[in-house]
Formats: structure tokens, C-alpha cells, sequence
């Protein structure tokens, strides 16, 4: 898979999500076990603003973290950050992070039983560490967590994205930027994936 010169490669010849059309729609569908990846160069977040937009079916609520995207493979290590369905310290969505400075760990946590799998909709979960610390969850447009707490100094390191590691369901497309997107480009991006989940 690929985007901006950015190829997301499988872990392994066992590991990869499956490619699925159905109802009109391409998907990833990850088995929940082994299905994992990253992207095979790294990108830089040191600017410490992350925002990921995804279609997602969440097939379930147990074995957290259900990886969506993450930078390293522990969220609190410093300049970590993890997008998750289930989320840590939840059964639904979470969005959590440490700045690589100084680092402090903070996390918005969906905890609703709307939300509960099996859910299909749109996943935007947004990240910053300075200048008014954010960790927020989105779904479908609207704000449903929100966390100001402080992460520490400086930005998010630089590295490889990864995805799947325990994460089940399907994935439709998705949207990485290493910037806060805010406003009309953010609905419009969310607009845009939601048109293409199903």
C-alpha cells in the first residue's frame, strides 16, 4: 500500500491484512492475531501534531491495544503515540501519547456502549503536544474525548508508523498527516472517508 512515496509493507508473508471488496468498498480486513505492519520510511512528527482519519469496522472490544496507527511499539515511550480500537483504558476508541521530551503520558478514552463493536463509522483521533496539549477522539464528526493534559516538552519522534498488532475488523481508507488539521479540511476529510466505508 502507498501514499505520498510513504509504502506501508506487512510484517510478514503470514501477517498481511487481507485486500476485500464488498458493498462497493475496498478493505483491509485484519485477523486480530498477527496481521501487522509499517510504513517503510520514517516520518518525521517532531512538530508534534499528529491527525489520523480512518473508516473502521471494530470487531471487538477485548485484547487491547487494537492498533489503528501508532509511532513505536509502546505509546509511552518518549515521542510515542498510538491510535487504538479498543483503546487501553477503554472498550471502544483511544487516542494516547508521551512528547519526547520530558515526556508525560495523557490519553482521550472513549468509554461508551454506542460505540461498542461491532461499530462501523469514521475514526479521527488528533494529537499535539505543545501549545495547547491535545489528545482528542473523533467519531463520525463528532468530538467524543478529549484530553488537554500536558505531554511534556518538544514534539513526537520520527519513525516508522505501524498498524495492526491486536487490532480486528476492517479498515477502509485512511488519512495520516503530521499536522493538526482543523476546520473545513478537517470535515472534508472525514466527509471523504466516510463516503468510502461501508
Amino acid at each position: 500500500l502507498s501514499g505520498n512515496n510513504c509504502h506501508w509493507t506487512a510484517t510478514g508473508t503470514t501477517t498481511r491484512p487481507i485486500l476485500r471488496f464488498a458493498g462497493g468498498f475496498y478493505y483491509l480486513d485484519w485477523d486480530g492475531v498477527n496481521d501487522s505492519g509499517q510504513t517503510d520510511s520514517n516520518i518525521d512528527f517532531s512538530a508534534g501534531e499528529v491527525t489520523y482519519i480512518a473508516g473502521v469496522r471494530k470487531g471487538r472490544d477485548t485484547s487491547a491495544p487494537g492498533v489503528l496507527a501508532g509511532l513505536t511499539s509502546d505509546y509511552s515511550a518518549a515521542g510515542g503515540f498510538m491510535f487504538a480500537a479498543p483503546s487501553f483504558s477503554s472498550p471502544t476508541f483511544g487516542a494516547v501519547a508521551r512528547g519526547v521530551t520530558s515526556g508525560s503520558n495523557a490519553g482521550a478514552h472513549v468509554n461508551n456502549v454506542a460505540f461498542a463493536a461491532p461499530w462501523l463509522g469514521t475514526f479521527t483521533g488528533k494529537l499535539k503536544t505543545q501549545s495547547s496539549a491535545l489528545c482528542e477522539v473523533r467519531l463520525n464528526g463528532t468530538s467524543q474525548a478529549t484530553s488537554t493534559t500536558p505531554q511534556g516538552s518538544g514534539g513526537y519522534g520520527t519513525g516508522p508508523v505501524r498498524s495492526g498488532f491486536g487490532f480486528f475488523g476492517r479498515t477502509y481508507l485512511e488519512i495520516l498527516r503530521n499536522k493538526a488539521t482543523t476546520g473545513t479540511p478537517l470535515t472534508d476529510a472525514e466527509a471523504l472517508v466516510t463516503s468510502r466505508t461501508g
